[in-house]
């Protein structure tokens, strides 16, 4: 096979009681939020509806920060205006350096035919 992967090695138990592990929660320091993105395409609002209810969800959560983002409209406005789609919200679009900036990330797409558009 073209790839081989080793099994990652546990580190052996240590008899020394002097590598305990604390817990980051009861330093006193305030705990860092988790970032939950939320990024949908919606041409008619459907999706956009959902993410919106996902976000009061996931912000109900204690240390959970969400935003809500869209990806980039591939369609003109023409286009658009003949399939009666409404004007995009406000929701600003979000770019590959800014995913990357989430600890959790949940898609929101319609189908086309069975299958995720393009």
């Amino acid at each position: 096979p073209p790839f081989h992967l080793e099994p990652i090695k546990q580190p052996e138990p240590s008899s020394s009681s002097s590598h305990q592990i604390s817990d980051p929660r009861s330093s006193g320091a305030p705990p860092m939020a988790v970032k939950v993105y939320v990024v949908y395409y919606s041409m008619y609002g459907h999706v956009a509806k959902l993410a919106d209810e996902i976000k009061k969800g996931a912000s109900s959560v204690e240390g959970v920060e969400v935003k809500v983002w869209q990806v980039p409209e591939i369609l003109n406005e023409e286009v658009l205006g003949k399939m009666g789609a409404p004007p995009k919200t406000d929701v600003p679009v979000i770019s590959p350096q800014e995913l990357a900036e989430a600890d959790g990330v949940l898609f929101g797409f319609p189908t086309r035919f069975g299958m995720m558009p393009a």
